[in-house]
C-alpha cells in the first residue's frame, strides 16, 4: 500500500483485525474479561450476534452485487457505477455491513476495547467512504451526483 489517505485508511482497517480477533477469543474463553458478567443481559448478546450475522449477510449480498467492479482502496481506472440491488438504498453497503458487524462485537462483548474498536472503525471507515465519494464524483460527474442525491450514503 501505498502513502496516501487512501493507503492509510485501509491500513488502519486491517489492523482492526487484530483487535477484534483477540475480543471475539476473549469473549468466547474469559467471559467474566469482556463484560459477560456485572449485569450484562443476554438480550445485548442477542442483539449483538443478530448484527454481526446482518452485517456479515449484508457484505456478502453487495460483495456478490458489485461483482467485478469490486476493489480495494481507489483504483486507478475509470470505475462503473453500481445501483442495482442493496445499491438502490445505500451508497455503500459493503462498509454499511462492516459497521453492523462492528457495532455487533460491542454489544455481544461489552468491553471499552470493543467500543475504542468500533469508534475506529467508525472513523476511518467514514473518512474512506468519503474519500472513495470524491474520487467517483471527479470521476463519473454528473452521474454520481445524480446517485448521491438519489441514494443516502449509509441506507
Amino acid at each position: 500500500m501505498d502513502d496516501s489517505a487512501e493507503g492509510f485508511i485501509g491500513r488502519c482497517l486491517i489492523v482492526l483485525m487484530g483487535p477484534y480477533a483477540a475480543i471475539l477469543l476473549a469473549a468466547a474463553f474469559m467471559p467474566r474479561w469482556s463484560g459477560q458478567q456485572n449485569g450484562y443481559t443476554q438480550a445485548l448478546w442477542v442483539l449483538g450476534v443478530v448484527f454481526m450475522t446482518l452485517g456479515v449477510g449484508i457484505v456478502m449480498i453487495a460483495q456478490r452485487e458489485i461483482g467485478n467492479s469490486w476493489r480495494v482502496g481507489i483504483p486507478d481506472e475509470t470505475p462503473s457505477l453500481i445501483t442495482d440491488g442493496l445499491f438502490r438504498y445505500s451508497r455503500n453497503p459493503i462498509f454499511l455491513g462492516m459497521m453492523l458487524m462492528a457495532l455487533g462485537i460491542a454489544l455481544a462483548v461489552p468491553h471499552t476495547l470493543s467500543w475504542m474498536a468500533f469508534a475506529v472503525a467508525y472513523v476511518t471507515i467514514s473518512v474512506q467512504i468519503r474519500l472513495k465519494e470524491d474520487y467517483l464524483g471527479r470521476t463519473l460527474g454528473e452521474t454520481y451526483k445524480s446517485f448521491r442525491e438519489q441514494v443516502r450514503r449509509w441506507f
